[in-house]
């Protein structure tokens, strides 16, 4: 089993312009931002270590709006949207997602009960 990559307390889980809200499939916590052309895009609250993850599901955020890939200045680290790791959808194929979405699954049950 593949360890999840912990995320990184780098001070800017929740800059301006998020909204908490919760996922409308799992229930679980998300923060919402914008991307460039407005619509509210789920980011899984945190930020993770971009060396454990595929690079095609790498975001960042600058001055509180979602960009695609990795900002070079977050020293290493990436966001990722919460639908690649939802517990109410299929389980990713990449290892490292996938023991963040059986971890998040762990959380959904417990919510659930």
């Amino acid at each position: 089993m593949t360890a999840a990559p912990e995320p990184v307390d780098d001070g800017m889980l929740a800059p301006a312009r998020c909204s908490f809200a919760h996922c409308e499939a799992c229930g679980l916590p998300v923060h919402k931002h914008p991307d460039v052309r407005g619509e509210q895009i789920a980011l899984e609250p945190g930020t993770y270590p971009a060396c454990a993850l595929p690079a095609q599901i790498y975001r960042h955020l600058s001055r509180g709006v979602v960009f695609l890939g990795r900002d070079v200045s977050e020293l290493g680290t990436v966001r990722i949207e919460h639908a690649e790791i939802c517990p109410a959808r299929e389980r990713p194929d990449h290892a490292a997602l996938a023991e963040l979405w059986r971890l998040l699954a762990v959380r959904y049950r417990r919510e659930m009960q």
